[in-house]
Formats: C-alpha cells, structure tokens, sequence
C-alpha cells in the first residue's frame, strides 16, 4: 500500500468512524446496521487476506506503538499468519451476527466489537487511529439500549418500504457508476473489449476500490429484496422475486472470494470458481427476471421477457471468450457484450423499483370470499382498486 492510500484510508476510516458514532447516538437501528455491517465487511475482507494474501500485515509491525505488539506481529503471528487471520474473520462475522439478533446476544455481539476495536488501538495508524476508539465508544453507547426485536424484524417495522424499493434504483445507478469510474481509472483498459471483471482481478489497480463499491451494491441488492417482500404479501410471484433477489444479494460477497486472475495468466481453482460463480449468478438473475415478468400486469411481462431473451444471449456469447482470456488473445467486442447481458438487468431492476415506487401493491380486506368443497378462496390483493390475485 502506497502512502498515498495509506493516508486516505485513514482519512476515510476516520470521517467514517465519527459519522457512525453520530448514527449511534441518534438513531440505534441505524447504529446496529452499521455495525453489522462494518464487521460483515471486516470478516469477509480477512477471510480474504488469510486464503492469498498472509503475509500481509506484517507491514503493520514497524507502524505499532507497543513493542509487544511488534514482537507478536513478527513472531507468532508470522508463523501462524493464516489460522489467526481465519480466527479473526470467525469472530468478526460472529460479531455481526450477533449484533443482528435480538436480546442479551445484540449486546454480547456490541462488547465483542467494543473488545476488538481497543484491542487493535496499540497498532495506531495500522488501526486507523483514532478511527477505532470513536468506532469503540459508539459501539460502547449502544449497548445502552434494549433490543427486544431482531435487527431484521426492527428494520422491517421502521424502515419504510418506500426507502427499501428506492435502493433497486439506487443498486443499478452505483453498479454503473462503478463500471465506469473504474474503467476510466485502468489505464489501458478497454471497455468495449475486456471483461467486467478484469477490473477486480488479482493484481488489477482497480480492485480494491471496485469489491468496495460491489459491497455497497450488494447491501442495495440486499435492501430492495427486502422491500420486495414487503410488498410483495400474498402476491406469491412478487415474493418468489424477492427471494430470488435475496438470494442474489447474499452471492454478492463471495465474489471476492474468487477473483479471475488477469489475462494471460494460466487458469487455477479461482478462475474456475469465477466461471461457475458467474453461471451462477446468470441463472439467478434469469429466475428473478423471470419470476417478476408475472408480477405488473401485460406491459411489464413484455418488456421483462424481451429484456431476458437478449440478456441471455449475450450472457453466452461472453463466456465464449473464457479460453482467450487465459491465453491473453485479443477479445473484441466481448466488454460490449458483457455490458449489454448485465446493464439489461440492471434496467430491469431499477424499472421494477420505479414500478412499485409508482404503483405498489396495497392490502385489503377480502373482496370475494365463497365456499368451494369447504374451501375458502378469496383474493385479497387489489392494486389502484383492481383485483389483481
């Protein structure tokens, strides 16, 4: 890391800190969410760290104030980089899990992160000082507080459904953006013939910043499923999108996990991983596109399908360029393929956010009721007055 990076890192880390510390004193669901998330985001970012890159924190030693510290860093650490690394990711995902729950574990989960934050203070600037100890005190404020509800059950009353549908919208906006910030930032990078996902391969110059921005598109993905569900109630094929979206959004960390190396560079298990995360995520993305087509009438089931049908096609012919890629030929028109498949669905997500922004789909008490072989059935869905199940 360059000290250029190192010195907005830790600029970042500390505008974050405070803004945390000020969401935990005002607003505690808000708090809980950030903290989840920040350890969420640590877990999966070690877990990183010890599968390729152990030896990486060894720089941290000459940046620690306690010479205890530095003696454990260049010690035992370095001999057991990997297993400490792996054990430091457990708990931090822990940590996160438990801050999601409800009762004595959100504050078990609050002290663990409290624990931590201090425990890492001694590695100063290697710990984004003061960044931990207001992150510490923020964490330390909300175990204050009584958490009778899971975070999930607490975000789904307060938050309103309006704000979760606003973040489909908001997911395709970032995911372009990110697209294209960083295609710009690769220097020769070509967007019409290389791959999305050359911009976060192993060695790439762009790979930090684009799994950074993939998370908050994922948490976006994350939040707009939920809001589909919300909505969703007895509309069963709005609910399967939601879960399929749900689905979709939890997939979005392991992308990380297994990064395509650059081209030219014989393949290894990652690469295969990627393939097969990236059929994956294909077929999901073909599920949910489908599964909403039946969800917002004649006009939307049309443009769901002429959207799928093409997504698909050029979802296909991008993987035909696989075996250039790893013997570095050239790849023409393959990013203009690629980004034609993914910006489709894309569009389909933030018009189907729009949709349900605009329109919604409104509860009512049963309008047809009748006894059939002593069966109730009844429909108890209407959107604008119109029976719609």
């Amino acid at each position: 890391m360059s000290a250029s990076e190192m010195y907005w890192g830790h600029v970042v880390s500390v505008v974050v800190a405070f803004l945390m510390l000020g969401v935990a004193l005002r607003w505690r669901t808000g708090g809980r969410m950030a903290y989840a998330a920040l350890f969420l985001w640590a877990s999966q970012v070690n877990l990183r760290i010890a599968l390729f890159r152990p030896g990486e924190y060894q720089g941290f030693a000459d940046l620690a104030w306690s010479q205890w510290y530095r003696g454990f860093i260049t010690g035992f650490f370095a001999e057991h980089a990997t297993s400490i690394i792996a054990l430091i990711a457990t708990g931090q995902l822990l940590i996160a899990v438990l801050i999601t729950s409800r009762g004595l574990a959100v504050r078990a989960g609050l002290a663990g992160a409290v624990l931590f934050l201090l425990a890492i203070v001694p590695l100063g600037v290697g710990s984004a000082f003061p960044a931990t100890l207001v992150m510490a005190v923020g964490a330390a404020w909300l175990m204050r507080g009584r958490f009778g509800e899971s975070l999930w059950r607490e975000t789904g009353r307060r938050v309103p459904a309006r704000a979760l549908l606003a973040c489909g919208i908001a997911s395709s906006l970032v995911y372009v953006g990110n697209d294209m910030l960083n295609a710009a930032a690769y220097p020769g990078y070509r967007m019409l013939d290389q791959a999305i996902s050359e911009l976060s391969a192993t060695g790439a110059p762009t790979k930090a910043r684009w799994e950074t921005m993939g998370l908050l598109y994922s948490a976006l993905v994350f939040a707009f499923s939920l809001g589909v569900l919300r909505v969703a109630r007895g509309n069963r094929m709005l609910r399967t999108t939601g879960w399929l979206l749900l689905a979709f959004a939890l997939s979005g960390p392991v992308w990380a996990l297994v990064p395509m190396h650059q081209r030219g560079t014989p393949a290894n298990w990652q690469d295969v991983g990627h393939i097969v995360l990236s059929v994956a995520s294909v077929l999901l993305i073909a599920l949910f596109m489908g599964a909403g087509a039946f969800t917002r009438g004649t006009r939307f089931r049309i443009f769901s399908l002429a959207a799928l049908a093409p997504m698909l096609a050029f979802g296909i012919a991008t993987f035909s360029y696989a075996d250039r890629i790893a013997t570095g030929e050239p790849t023409r028109w393959m990013g203009l393929l690629e980004r034609a498949s993914l910006y489709l669905y894309l569009l389909w997500i933030a018009v189907l956010g729009a949709l349900l922004l605009r329109r919604g789909v409104v509860a009512h008490e049963p309008l047809v009721t009748s006894l059939n072989g002593g069966r109730q059935a009844q429909s108890l869905f209407t959107l604008h007055g119109r029976r719609i199940v």
